[in-house]
């Protein structure tokens, strides 16, 4: 049976160093390696990769490249989504990799502006570009105005009688209908 490893709770002001080679300077980046990320919000980073459950506290972590990667692909700052170029901003950052400016925490006045923002689309960006202002509309209400949706579907009732035998205006099968033919061997 292969033996396991717990890493164990740590006192908050311990610091761990990574023990490599004296000549290796840097480390092939590969699926696998373990890279050193920030969670950049005051709140836990709550998502899932290759069917587990991840928490991330705010501040700084280490997990697999592929998981961090997938976080930060995935960890869009509300309000933050350039429509034309797709450039956003993301809560998850891997140190290193990304620029130095987007691996620090955000502020109080920052996580307020993000909190405002209902969509990852920086909306500001496309009322610049068209001169209008977008109007936030409550679903409900866009779906009674679209097209189809105004009106609900009849009542439909059903009686039961006594009789057991088949309704005059019931389902027949249709006796010139495509299915009729070629059940009886005609092409269709």
């Amino acid at each position: 049976m292969p033996q396991t490893y717990k890493k164990p709770e740590l006192p908050g002001h311990a610091t761990v160093n990574t023990v490599v080679p004296k000549d290796l300077r840097a480390q092939e980046l590969g699926p696998k390696t373990m890279v050193t990320c920030i969670n950049r919000g005051s709140e836990p980073y709550i998502d899932k990769c290759d069917g587990r459950d991840y928490v991330v506290p705010p501040g700084l972590f280490e997990v697999e490249y592929e998981v961090a990667d997938h976080f930060r692909l995935r960890s869009v700052v509300p309000g933050s989504r350039d429509p034309v170029s797709g450039a956003q901003d993301t809560f998850i950052a891997i140190l290193g990799l990304d620029p130095p400016e987007k691996c620090v925490p955000f502020n109080q006045d920052e996580e307020a502006a993000f909190s405002a923002s209902v969509e990852a689309i920086d909306r500001a960006v496309i009322e610049e570009e068209q001169g209008t202002k977008a109007v936030v509309v409550p679903t409900s209400r866009a779906r009674a105005r679209s097209a189809g949706q105004g009106h609900r579907r009849p009542q439909t009732q059903v009686q039961v009688n006594e009789s057991q035998e088949a309704a005059p205006e019931g389902a027949a099968p249709a006796i010139g209908g495509d299915a009729a033919r070629a059940g009886r061997g005609e092409d269709v």
